[in-house]
């Protein structure tokens, strides 16, 4: 969905990610296809992403992507998304 509120243009894309115990490669296809939408619209807009990524990230005090707030768990899903959130 695109909205342009007071001269910005944001982007909202909904997601529901793979399950933790899903194939490798289902999990592989998913983040790639990820890191390719966030890519395409580079930076001339705001992408706002929601939706259940099935993803545990954990909690940091020193990370600007995860917050100290989080669970003390992580997953490979969490993994994944804080790679895909690295190297955007």
């Amino acid at each position: 969905m695109n909205i342009n509120i007071l001269k910005t243009r944001f982007t909202v894309i909904g997601v529901y990610g793979p399950n933790e115990d899903e194939l490798i490669a289902n999990k592989d296809f998913f983040y790639e296809t990820l890191q390719r939408v966030i890519t395409d619209f580079g930076n001339n807009r705001e992408l706002v992403l929601i939706g259940d990524f099935n993803a545990r990230t954990g909690r940091s005090s020193n990370s600007n992507i995860i917050g100290r707030f989080g669970e003390e768990e992580s997953n490979d899903n969490g993994a994944r998304l804080i790679y895909v959130n690295k190297i955007t």
